[in-house]
C-alpha cells in the first residue's frame, strides 16, 4: 500500500480508510477517538458535554463510571 499525499488528518477520518484499523492506547483516547470532533481535546469534549449533561448523563454516554470522569475533569 502506497501512502497518499491526501491522508486524512485525524484519527477519526483516518478510521474511514478501508484496510487501516486505528487501535487507542489509553481508555482516554478510546473516548476521545470515539465520541470527540476532529481536532477536539479530551477537555474540550468533556466541557462541551458537560454544557449540555449532568455528571451522570456524561459518565453513561461516554462508557465510563462518575469516579473516573471525575478524575478526567479535574486534569
Amino acid at each position: 500500500m502506497a501512502l497518499s499525499d491526501d491522508l486524512p488528518d485525524t484519527a477519526q477520518e483516518l478510521r474511514s480508510v478501508k484496510g487501516l484499523k486505528i487501535e487507542p492506547l489509553t481508555k482516554q483516547a478510546a473516548v476521545l477517538l470515539e465520541h470527540g470532533r476532529p481536532h477536539e481535546t479530551l477537555q474540550g469534549l468533556l466541557q462541551r458535554l458537560e454544557n449540555n449533561m449532568s455528571k451522570n448523563q456524561m459518565a453513561e454516554r461516554l462508557g465510563i463510571s462518575k469516579a473516573t470522569l471525575y478524575e478526567w475533569l479535574k486534569e
